[in-house]
């Protein structure tokens, strides 16, 4: 107490409107900064991912420059035009891929008359010249001959394959014509009295019966007589060791060796 008077109590200072001034004011300072690096996080992560989705189309673009897809590789197609469409075939075993195409063929007897089959079982004809009984079709269309068959023709049966569709090049046997063994009436035993492979077997003189062991071969066989009964050669016929070959009635014949392929 000075001069006897009470000093006056002072306000708080929440109580001073300055005070509140300065809450104000740092307050609104705050927010402004806050809301400033908000904004600069923001754009930051706007801007890293731009540069993502930029880098991975740029990532993309260049896998697929680097392994392109080649159209000509998959369009590419074997080219069997330079083989042959038509062929004549006389009694024999022909291996499909390797005698004659694989592909899709009009078969037409040209002369005689026999069996025509496949060794699958996917044929099996008796083709010939019509002779006016009924007995034999002169042609088969459409026949789907595929790689690994062989076709099969017996008696004198003779015929022309023209192919509509060649799917494969062959490889034909040819013949040591230097080489040919002759034997006659006889039963002869395969890696004795010749060795195994593949022959052409020829008539050379007289006629009789021809036939194997293994049931492949079994022909009227001998010198062509004018009256159509005898067949006077066989292509590819195929001997392993034991099978047996047996000529009879008198014909003559020569055994070619196929050449090694």
């Amino acid at each position: 107490m000075e001069n006897g008077k009470t000093p006056k109590p002072q306000k708080p200072i929440y109580k001073k409107v300055w005070f509140w001034l300065l809450v104000i004011v740092v307050v609104a300072l705050g927010m402004h900064f806050t809301g400033g690096a908000k904004g600069g996080d923001g754009g930051d992560s706007a801007s890293k991912d731009d540069s993502y989705s930029e880098s991975s189309s740029s990532s993309s673009v260049s896998s697929s420059s680097a392994a392109p897809v080649s159209s000509s590789s998959s369009s590419k197609t074997d080219d069997f035009s330079a083989v042959s469409k038509t062929y004549n075939l006389s009694a024999g075993n022909y291996a499909v891929g390797t005698d004659i195409p694989v592909g899709v063929a009009n078969i037409t007897a040209t002369s005689g008359q026999g069996n025509l089959m496949t060794e699958s079982g996917s044929i099996n004809e008796m083709l010939g010249i019509d002779d006016g009984d009924g007995m034999y079709t002169s042609s088969y269309n459409n026949a789907e001959l595929k790689k690994g068959d062989v076709l099969e023709l017996n008696s004198g049966l003779k015929i022309t394959l023209n192919y509509s569709e060649v799917k494969s090049n062959i490889n034909p046997w040819t013949y040591n014509d230097s080489a040919a063994k002759q034997l006659g009436t006889g039963t002869y035993t395969v890696g004795k009295d010749f060795p195994a492979g593949v022959y052409k077997i020829v008539a050379v003189s007289g006629s009789g019966n021809l036939s194997d062991s293994s049931g492949i071969i079994n022909e009227m066989f001998g010198v062509d007589d004018g009256s159509g009964m005898y067949n006077s050669q066989y292509n590819g016929a195929p001997f392993t060791d034991g099978d047996k070959l047996e000529v009879s009635g008198g014909v003559v014949i020569n055994i070619v060796p196929a050449n090694n392929k």
